[in-house]
């Protein structure tokens, strides 16, 4: 069954008065088309006490600094045409959105606290694995995957996100977020 013939069963299905709703909806009518307003941003005063799970990760990086223990990593398989100028400008507006991605950790007179930075570009490397030997690709990938992995983060500095896409082909992607 193609969609527009399972999408038009799916139509007929509902009573008269949904499908009147959706016709408004598809037009755009129904709802309130105007733009919901932003979230305003907090203003904060003097440092911000670590969450329990910020003050257990700074405890542990000060215990053992060099652990990649906490790091968590996920791996997106992307097919088909991207547009990685846009992926990466998607990420930040996720980022501008979001202050925990913008956030670092501080000591003010011995006490840990948050630094929130009022914005922060999050950059997106392209790695090309086109030119690899198609059989030693997803084992290069993956290699390139875990060394991404095991690099460490500076809970002063931040960022506290590391993005990277590899190019495994002409539409074959990988995006990595640790």
């Amino acid at each position: 069954m193609t969609v527009q013939k399972q999408t038009n069963s799916q139509k007929t299905a509902l009573s008269e008065a949904k499908q009147a709703l959706l016709k408004k909806r598809l037009k755009g009518q129904g709802r309130d088309s105007a733009k919901p307003a932003p979230i305003p941003r907090q203003t904060y005063s003097g440092p911000m006490p670590l969450s329990f799970a910020q003050e257990r990760l700074w405890f542990l990086e000060q215990f053992q600094p060099d652990s990649t223990a906490y790091n968590l990593m996920s791996t997106y398989r992307l097919t088909g045409e991207l547009n990685a100028p846009a992926l990466e400008q998607s990420l930040n507006e996720v980022v501008d959105r979001h202050e925990i991605l913008r956030t670092t950790f501080s000591t003010v007179r011995g006490e840990p606290v948050q630094v929130i930075a009022p914005s922060l570009r999050i950059p997106l490397p392209v790695i090309s694995l086109c030119d690899v030997p198609a059989p030693e690709r997803e084992a290069e990938a993956k290699r390139v995957i875990s060394q991404h992995k095991h690099w460490q983060f500076d809970l002063a500095q931040g960022p506290l996100l590391r993005v990277t896409l590899l190019q495994m082909g002409q539409a074959d992607y990988i995006f990595c977020l640790v």
